[in-house]
This record gives C-alpha cells, sequence and structure tokens, in this order.
C-alpha cells in the first residue's frame, strides 16, 4: 500500500476593512417626530472603531456600527425627557443607511429613516 499525503484546499478568508462612516450625512425622517410631515436634515458622524459620535444641529447622538447594522440614540423633548432609538442597515457601498427610528413616549411613535452619506 502506496501512502499519499492528503491534499486540503487552503482557504483564505479576505479580511475586509470595516467602512468608515466619518463625514458629512443628509437624515431623513418620514415622519418627523411630530408625525404628520417628512423631516430632515444635515449631520457629521464621527466613527472610531465601532463607535459613533453624531451631530445634527445642536442634537448630540451616540452609537454603534457592528457590521451592516448601525443603531444610535439620543434624548429630546421640552424636557430631554422621551428616548429616540435608530435600528439601521448600511448599504454595501456604506453610503447608505435604511431602518426606522422609535420614540419610546406616552403613545409610542415610530417612522421610517434614511442617511446618504455626501
Amino acid at each position: 500500500m502506496t501512502f499519499r499525503p492528503l491534499i486540503l484546499p487552503i482557504l483564505f478568508l479576505a479580511h475586509t476593512a470595516a467602512t468608515d462612516l466619518t463625514g458629512a450625512w443628509t437624515f431623513e425622517w418620514n415622519p418627523d417626530f411630530g408625525g404628520k410631515h417628512p423631516s430632515s436634515h444635515e449631520c457629521q458622524i464621527k466613527q472610531t472603531g465601532e463607535t459613533l459620535s453624531i451631530q445634527c444641529d445642536e442634537q448630540a447622538m451616540n452609537g454603534k456600527v457592528h457590521g451592516k447594522t448601525v443603531t444610535f440614540e439620543h434624548t429630546t423633548g421640552v424636557k430631554n425627557e422621551l428616548k429616540a432609538t435608530y435600528k439601521l442597515t448600511l448599504d454595501q457601498k456604506g453610503t447608505t443607511m435604511t431602518g426606522s427610528w422609535h420614540l419610546s413616549a406616552g403613545a409610542t411613535k415610530k417612522g421610517k429613516f434614511v442617511a446618504r452619506k455626501h
């Protein structure tokens, strides 16, 4: 009996760099928190690792990006008594996020959300 070494194919796992979301974005709420009209704002995102710092006008938000999932939150309301949370999916190019927002209020409010990188 002849011994033949078994040659197994070697799989190379391609390591892809995480998308950097840092930059200027247009955020679009549909509807806005009032529940009546679409609204949009110019915002800045700064990404450090998986952590996001977002500034929209005077509203600061904190979030995370993990793979293609982006989440962030902030407080709002007259006395910052409401919490807005966002759960989004990042597209392949890393230039568009789509998903939803949810506002915890007396009557729960929610809507669609889209963000586009400039």
